[in-house]
């Protein structure tokens, strides 16, 4: 029961978070529209989808819920520096690169990939600190 519960918690958390990614992105479409960058608005986008993804792990998020934790370093030194890279605002990576940077930034750079970075950070995240079981009960 407690279980479905709990289930029932991480399916609304990401209907809300889904929400507010949305709200974030019109804030996004109107700066761009008025050429100027808001870091608050892009950092606002990364941490839902950091969220999202962490809301995706769903069991061993369940099973940090229950202190059983299971810190596995192969994973969280990957997932901090991807964090990292995340969280780094877009334009900070063409003034560093400019417009024509190395194919790694142009990739980074387009919103939705770094949306899917994010939400990747977050799933990792769970995983990597999170005990994880195979059984479904």
């Amino acid at each position: 029961m407690k279980k479905a519960v709990f289930a029932g918690f991480v399916i609304i958390g990401m209907g809300v978070l889904l929400v507010l990614m949305s709200q974030t992105y019109v804030e996004l479409q109107k700066s761009a529209r008025q050429t100027m960058f808001p870091h608050v608005s892009f950092t606002k986008l990364n941490i839902w989808g950091f969220l999202f993804g962490a809301l995706m792990e769903w069991r061993a998020l369940y099973a940090l819920m229950n202190r059983s934790w299971q810190i596995k370093w192969h994973l969280l030194l990957p997932t901090v520096m991807l964090m990292a890279l995340v969280l780094i605002p877009t334009i900070n990576w063409y003034e560093w690169y400019g417009l024509d940077g190395p194919l790694f930034v142009t990739i980074i750079v387009q919103p939705g990939i770094h949306l899917l970075l994010a939400a990747l950070s977050g799933l990792l995240m769970v995983r990597a600190i999170g005990k994880t079981n195979t059984n479904v009960s």
